[in-house]
């Protein structure tokens, strides 16, 4: 039971993220190193065709030696296997930096959360989502904090 000196407040971090410019900034440089890593595949994709026209040359042409056609499937092989592994590996570099970049935010968020907390009086805010499971089911405008926190971040508040 709360005693008389304890305030709820609430906010909606979906909310909050989505008008902080920093979430901006991450988003765009995810997409930016996305574009990178693709660009990077299309260029391993480029190789392995021209490896395999070649290939195809020379199995039609009837030239080439039967170590040679052996080397160009190795070849073709080795060509497969790094665009596989380029694949799971641009995977992991992408939730790497997408954690390199969010974390901060987060952590941006919290300690915004929390001094809007401490200044204000407020002992539990809860988090109102618009979308997913919200924790707050009804509560009064005056004990929402998004404008608070959004101000905490330095963040303009949207329609201010």
């Amino acid at each position: 039971m709360l005693s008389p000196s304890e305030k709820i407040g609430y906010c909606n971090v979906e909310y909050i993220l989505a008008n902080y410019p920093a979430t901006a900034k991450a988003e765009q440089d995810i997409v930016a190193y996305e574009a990178q890593l693709a660009e990077e595949l299309k260029a391993k994709y480029v190789e392995f065709q021209a490896a395999f026209a070649d290939f195809e040359k020379m199995t039609q042409d009837g030239n080439a030696t039967e170590a040679q056609l052996q080397a160009k499937q190795a070849q073709l092989k080795q060509l497969e296997n790094g665009i596989s592994t380029f694949q799971k590996e641009a995977e992991q570099k992408v939730q790497q930096k997408q954690a390199d970049l969010y974390n901060p935010i987060y952590d941006d968020l919290d300690k915004a959360i929390k001094t809007v907390a401490d200044v204000n009086g407020f002992s539990f805010i809860l988090n109102a989502s618009d979308g997913g499971t919200s924790i707050v089911l009804h509560a009064p405008d005056a004990n929402n904090l998004n404008n608070l926190v959004l101000k905490s971040l330095g963040a303009a508040i949207p329609g201010n």
